[in-house]
């Protein structure tokens, strides 16, 4: 009987493990994708997106809306959740009414230019050091940094 229990734990170690490496994989692509409706939105419209007065930053209304303004390019409800915060937050989320969106965009001005002018800011974020290496971003040129590598590429 012990052995069986060794074995389910080693199983379930191993299963979790396997379940946790994939995710940060998909969580870069969210903000790959991200990163792709932002640019073509820039392109299309010849500005960054601007939120409308009214609406207050981190709530419910910011998350809504950036939903609708990025879906015409791409970003799905699923695009904007990191799986890892999505599976080990789902009931607090619910109880809480935590983020929807599991990353931030940059709030740059309207002028087209200014998103590039910026070479070390990124243009979105993770909300949280979901995968044990610091925030996820995704910079100007479309590379996907750790937290780690963020700071090291700022301090140079």
């Amino acid at each position: 009987m012990g052995i069986l229990a060794i074995l389910a734990t080693l199983f379930f170690t191993a299963t979790k493990s396997s379940i946790e490496r994939a995710e940060k994989p998909a969580c870069m692509a969210n903000l790959k994708n991200l990163h792709m409706a932002l640019t073509t939105y820039l392109s299309d419209n010849g500005k960054w997106p601007q939120i409308p007065g009214g609406i207050a930053l981190d709530s419910p209304a910011e998350d809504a809306w950036w939903r609708t303004t990025l879906a015409p390019y791409g970003m799905t409800e699923k695009s904007w959740r990191c799986p890892t915060l999505f599976r080990t937050a789902r009931e607090k989320m619910q109880e809480d009414g935590l983020k929807e969106n599991h990353y931030s965009v940059s709030l740059f001005d309207e002028y087209p230019a200014t998103p590039y002018r910026w070479p070390k800011m990124p243009w979105a974020m993770e909300v949280g050091n979901n995968h044990g290496c610091g925030l996820l971003v995704i910079m100007m040129d479309g590379a996907v940094l750790t937290g780690e590598e963020f700071e090291r590429m700022i301090r140079r």
